[in-house]
């Protein structure tokens, strides 16, 4: 029986960001001892409720047309037990059991990984600065991560595409699913570059807003680095820095306009490295990586910076509307308002819970919560809130849903 369809078949069974995806790997060792557990097994393993049905569930139907469908579009798919499985997606308890794979795996032996994230709603100024610096460090070597979301995302790839860099993108949603439409060029480009794009969601999963969760913890695990170009205070981008810290990786922040770049003032403040080129981020790791060619990364990035940024697309003049005829003014009977809901009581806490379980079954409502929420809720690291939610459910506290979302249960 084939190793992948098995694979499949346990991602299909637990679902993306399965916070019990890392237990299973390790107890079991593959999906193929999974596939043969039986029921008792898998309790001995402590699997349960919904997850223990998911698991019982032995048909390969599903996988097998997954399957066909990778092959069909000429994919393939990276596994845990892979050699070329990211390490720091190996750290994950909530690791991908399948990722799906368009083009070749980059080699990443004696080259540096930059995850280059910026807002959607990024200035002109910051789109400029994102591409420099993305281009000196695309060519001097290193290996870009990203996306094609309009904004700083879009800037970094486009760099590395003009350039003429390699580039990962990750996907939050299904490799044939294009989104966003507007990105399906660069896209190709990155691909015809010799680039690679990844996505842990089966084939035809649409676009869902629990899927950009997922999909940002992978982003801040894949690289060696992450840079954060222009972010608002609250945003994904901080939060994939967030994610990045959490799980020891460095994170890089450029400063700017404070009203544009506060969410890059507020990582400095909490840590995280100031930096203005892409020499400054080479002179630190170029010694590391023996593949990097600094001279050529700080050229780069002097020649993209030397052309002029697009000019931003002037507004239509105001035209005032015609006057409008006056009418009859009348009265707007409110309609009565339903009483509002009364707040779920639920029992205490059990006493014997660690006091991060507690931490997190305090936060918990009847309405399902992801833990990248409860993560920034709390002072405690996402390891941490995926630990404590786990004897959550354990001690009947807490219930998960699709999508690593957590409610309390009544």
């Amino acid at each position: 029986m084939d190793d992948k369809v098995l694979w499949l078949w346990l991602q299909n069974a637990v679902g993306c960001g399965c916070p019990h995806s890392a237990a299973l790997w390790q107890q079991f060792g593959d999906a193929a001892s999974v596939y043969a557990a039986d029921e008792a097994a898998l309790r001995r393993a402590g699997v349960s409720g919904a997850l223990l049905k998911n698991l019982k569930n032995k048909s390969l139907v599903k996988a097998e047309k997954i399957a066909a469908a990778v092959a069909k579009n000429g994919w393939h798919v990276l596994t845990p037990d892979d050699e070329a499985y990211p390490d720091g997606w190996a750290n994950l308890p909530d690791l991908p059991l399948a990722v799906y794979v368009d083009g070749p795996l980059p080699d990443r032996s004696g080259r540096l990984t930059v995850t280059v994230v910026g807002t959607r709603k990024i200035s002109e100024e910051g789109r400029h600065l994102t591409g420099g610096i993305t281009a000196g460090l695309a060519g001097a070597g290193c290996l870009i991560v990203g996306d094609t979301i309009a904004g700083g995302d879009e800037a970094a790839m486009a760099a590395v595409v003009k350039v003429g860099g390699r580039a990962v993108i990750l996907q939050p949603c299904g490799l044939d699913v294009s989104y966003p439409k507007r990105g399906d060029d660069l896209r190709n480009a990155v691909l015809a570059g010799g680039g690679t794009i990844l996505s842990e969601f089966p084939p035809s999963t649409p676009v869902r807003r629990e899927n950009y969760g997922l999909r940002n913890r992978l982003m801040a695990t894949f690289s060696d680095v992450v840079l954060v170009t222009e972010a608002g205070e609250k945003s994904g981008t901080v939060r994939v820095a967030n994610l990045a810290t959490a799980a020891g990786h460095e994170v890089l922040a450029v400063p700017g306009d404070r009203a544009q770049n506060a969410g890059c003032h507020k990582l400095i403040r909490e840590g995280a490295t100031l930096v203005e080129s892409s020499d400054e981020i080479l002179r630190v790791y170029a010694p590391s990586y023996p593949r990097l060619d600094r001279q050529k990364g700080v050229d780069v990035e002097k020649a993209y910076l030397a052309s002029p940024p697009p000019k931003p697309k002037p507004k239509p003049a105001f035209r005032p509307d015609p006057p409008r005829e006056r009418v009859k003014p009348y009265v707007i009977r409110q309609k009565a308002q339903p009483a509002p809901t009364e707040t779920v009581a639920f029992p205490p806490l059990p006493e014997h819970l660690s006091e991060n379980a507690k931490t997190i079954g305090i936060r918990l409502t009847a309405e399902p919560q992801s833990a990248e929420q409860l993560m920034e809720d709390t002072a405690l690291s996402m390891p941490q809130v995926l630990t404590a939610l786990t004897e959550l459910e354990l001690y009947g506290v807490a219930v998960s849903f699709p999508g690593g979302r957590y409610s309390r249960k009544g």
